[in-house]
């Protein structure tokens, strides 16, 4: 997993953001997001860089959303990271479709 510190671009996006993010999570099991309670930072987490920034992209096309990347998420501390509560589908593995 490769994961990536992320934050709205303009203030008062949070929501939209959060609403966009679901959306692109329902469409690809593989892409997950979470939330770091320590630092207060909401981090997408994907198979890979280009990965995430193809989401990201699909976010700023569709959703006309785009968001600032604070920092590449060490993989070692990803285990603190909250992830969101998985839909149904998402709980599936990404390799065993």
């Amino acid at each position: 997993m490769f994961s990536l510190a992320i934050e709205p671009a303009t203030r008062g996006d949070e929501q939209e953001i959060g609403t966009a993010l679901d959306k692109l999570c329902d469409e690809d099991p593989c892409f997950k997001v979470g939330h770091d309670q320590q630092t207060n930072e909401l981090i997408i987490n994907g198979l890979g860089d280009l990965h995430l920034r193809v989401m990201l992209e699909k976010m700023e096309k569709r959703f006309s959303l785009s968001v600032s990347i604070l920092r590449k998420w060490p993989f070692a501390r990803l285990a603190k990271v909250h992830l969101l509560t998985p839909s149904p589908r998402q709980s599936q593995s990404c390799l065993s479709r």
